[in-house]
């Protein structure tokens, strides 16, 4: 591991060794299993508050994702708004576009994707149906962009493994959307034999 991966790590065991946004929860990724320390507010504003500075060069740099997840874990247990609008939303899709419109790659932020999709919370189902509306609002975005979309339909492939995923789309109303963003760009889609 790097220098810059092992100080992630640091950064990573150091933020789980605190309280969540959940002052009551112990996530799984408490590093303390006595109480958790109050994580210094300079330093959670420069972890969080500016994704730019610190999250955003920590993905881009593909060095230690595993961390990263580790940390969104804890920042998003039992919390459906902070990932959702913080992981899901802010750093992750909109990190997707930005990278989509520079040519830069997207798996990181769809590792990191699949990490919150993991998470074994109360709000695990809340989780899921965000992202699955989140995903495809990225899905029909890239429409047009065949080499973007074909990306993320891969990902939608490796998404489907994941049963949760699979299940919120084939029993909600996201088939029929999936099916649309499909046929409209161009997929032919046909039924088993």
């Amino acid at each position: 591991m790097t220098r810059l991966g092992t100080i992630i790590d640091i950064i990573a065991t150091l933020y789980c060794a605190c309280k969540s946004t959940q002052p009551k929860a112990h996530p799984p990724t408490s590093t303390l299993h006595t109480e958790l320390l109050d994580f210094p507010a300079k330093a959670y504003d420069m972890l969080f508050k500016s994704p730019k500075k610190v999250i955003q060069p920590i993905i881009k740099s593909e060095m230690n994702i595993k961390a990263l997840i580790r940390i969104a874990t804890h920042h998003c247990w039992e919390s459906p708004t902070i990932s959702k609008d913080y992981w899901m939303y802010n750093i992750i899709f909109n990190g997707i576009r930005t990278a989509t419109s520079r040519g830069d790659v997207i798996k990181p932020y769809m590792q990191l994707f699949m990490g919150l999709l993991d998470i074994e919370d109360s709000v695990v189902d809340k989780r899921t149906e965000d992202g699955v509306g989140l995903f495809f609002d990225l899905l029909y975005e890239n429409k047009n962009l065949k080499d973007t979309f074909e990306k993320l339909v891969n990902v939608l492939g490796k998404l489907f493994e994941k049963k949760r995923f699979r299940q919120c789309i084939m029993n909600g109303k996201h088939k029929s959307t999936l099916t649309n963003v499909l046929q409209e760009s161009g997929f032919t889609i046909t039924k088993p034999e």
